[in-house]
């Protein structure tokens, strides 16, 4: 077990940090590190903070190599990806050979490197490759001017060359509609109005001059 001595100003600098430093982890350190200067075991520190006796271990021999300044060290392991080797070269492959989808990133990636991963692993590493998907649309096809101006001239003079007189047709394109029913929106009034005409052969007489 490391001996360790605790001075006036480590002490206070622990019992300052401890509730003032903007990170949590370094917090922890720094109570960790307040409770040894206080006399407390390691066990007893660990069942305070919640945390095992050898991360309590660790803190303190952070401490007693580097003072309260390696207690402020934050230390945090990030594996990185296998793919993370093969990134530039994957990169530049892409760039002159580029997919259409995210399987077909999968295949290529399988067959170049050996490697294979689920379509949000593959999706991710491009992504921090800086690969973007490009936005595509749709190609005019191939046409000619000249023969387009023609067309619009010839169907625009027939559209618009007016009827000689007399032989002016009206056309309406509203089909035709075979009902039994009578037609109330405009022939219902007019049909009252006619049937209010007595038949001559109706017993009804007529006044007249």
């Amino acid at each position: 077990m490391l001996h360790i001595t605790f001075t006036l100003e480590d002490v206070s600098a622990l019992n300052y940090e401890r509730y003032h430093h903007p990170h949590p982890l370094v917090q922890r350190k720094m109570h960790a590190l307040y409770f040894k200067s206080l006399g407390l075991s390691q066990k007893e520190i660990a069942r305070c903070l919640a945390v095992g006796e050898h991360t309590i271990g660790n803190y303190v021999k952070a401490y007693y190599h580097g003072g309260v300044a390696a207690l402020k060290e934050i230390k945090i392991h990030r594996p990185k990806s296998v793919l993370a080797v093969h990134a530039q070269s994957l990169e530049e492959h892409f760039k002159a050979h580029p997919v259409a989808t995210i399987k077909e990133a999968m295949a290529e990636i399988k067959n170049l490197t050996g490697i294979k991963r689920s379509e949000t692993q593959i999706r991710q590493f491009l992504h921090k490759t800086g690969l973007r998907r490009r936005k595509v649309g749709m190609i005019p096809g191939k046409a000619n001017p000249d023969v387009q101006d023609e067309h619009v001239k010839k169907n625009s003079s027939r559209l618009c060359r007016r009827p000689k007189k007399g032989n002016a047709r009206c056309f309406s394109s509203m089909p035709p509609i075979l009902s039994s029913r009578p037609f109330w929106g405009i022939c219902g009034p007019m049909r009252g109005f006619l049937s209010a005409r007595p038949r001559a052969d109706s017993g009804l007489m007529c006044a007249g001059p």
